[in-house]
Order: structure tokens, then C-alpha cells, then sequence
């Protein structure tokens, strides 16, 4: 991994004049997300029986396919990669998603969490949607022109956001024909 490191630094170009920071990202814009919505469904389905070491190995070999994209783009473009939101349309990304499902699916659940799970399992979609907007306002509107927070006042915003987003799809399920946006 060091020599492509080194290597992607010091040619930023390949042959044919292709520069490194301008190959395709690897999740096909975002259909990514149709196989990590179908693959809850998929495995219950299929009842696929998977260990929890597999799961892990899944797990980490994603890790280590996002960690060395955020690398090598940071290293080449000489900007720092958003490897959060940035690592989203990728293959690393999508198989720590499948390894984190497959794990937690195996997961006996108390009766007393079922309820809480279900709802917010119920009202993912809500909050998908309307979280970005909601960053959108607060970077627009209410804190403008600021770039960094500590990391306390980022979690108690980010709770914001998701109590927020839930309160929203949940008003909008109940509006008649708003409700068929929230649904899953």
C-alpha cells in the first residue's frame, strides 16, 4: 500500500494524461442503495445462515478498501477527502453495510427494545430525506459561515437533526398524501 501511495503522489498522472483524483468512484452514482435496501430482505428470504466472523471479515475488508480510497485521494488531490459522506457510494462501503446487517441480524432482541427498534426501523426513510435539508437551514440560516463546532455541541446538532427528521416523517405519515413519501 506505501509504494501506491508513493506512486500516486509522485505521478499524479497515468499514461493517456488520466489524473488520478478524476477515475470514477466505485458505486455507480448512488445504486448503491438499491442492494443495501434489498439485502434485509433478501437474507430473511433466503435465511442465510452466516457466522459472525464472516460478517466481521466483510466488515473489515470494507474498512480497508475506504481507508485506502480516502488515503490515496487525500494524498493526490493534497486535500483532505471527506471519507464519511465521500465513502458512500463505494464497494468498501457497501460490504460494512452487509457485514454490519448480517451481524446485528443475528442479534436476539429483548421484547421491551422491539417496539423503540420497529418504529425507528419504521421512520429510516424520514429521516434519509429530510436530514440534509435540515443541515442545509442550520448551515444557511442558523449558524452561517462557520466551519468547525466542538465535537459536544456537533452531537447534541446531529440528535437535533435526527429528532427532527423523525418528528417530520412522522407528522407527514400522518397527512394523507404526504404519507406515501415517508412509507417504506
Amino acid at each position: 500500500m506505501y509504494i501506491t501511495l508513493l506512486f500516486c503522489r509522485k505521478y499524479k498522472y497515468f499514461r493517456g494524461g488520466y489524473k488520478v483524483e478524476s477515475f470514477p468512484r466505485t458505486g455507480f452514482f448512488t445504486l448503491y442503495a438499491i442492494p443495501l435496501f434489498l439485502i434485509g430482505g433478501i437474507c430473511v428470504k433466503k435465511k442465510w445462515k452466516i457466522k459472525s466472523w464472516q460478517s466481521i471479515i466483510l466488515i473489515a475488508i470494507g474498512l480497508i478498501e475506504c481507508l485506502f480510497e480516502a488515503v490515496v485521494i487525500t494524498r493526490t488531490t493534497g486535500e483532505l477527502f471527506d471519507s464519511g459522506n465521500g465513502n458512500f457510494p463505494t464497494i468498501g462501503a457497501f460490504l460494512m453495510a452487509v457485514g454490519f446487517f448480517l451481524l446485528l441480524y443475528q442479534v436476539k432482541i429483548k421484547e421491551s427494545w422491539k417496539l423503540p427498534i420497529l418504529f425507528l426501523g419504521k421512520n429510516v426513510l424520514s429521516v434519509y430525506l429530510f436530514h440534509s435539508i435540515l443541515i442545509h437551514v442550520i448551515n444557511r440560516f442558523i449558524l452561517p459561515g462557520i466551519d468547525t463546532l466542538p465535537l459536544f455541541l456537533n452531537l447534541i446538532i446531529s440528535i437535533l437533526i435526527y429528532l427532527s427528521s423523525l418528528g417530520i416523517g412522522v407528522i407527514f405519515s400522518r397527512i394523507p398524501y404526504l404519507k406515501e413519501l415517508v412509507k417504506i
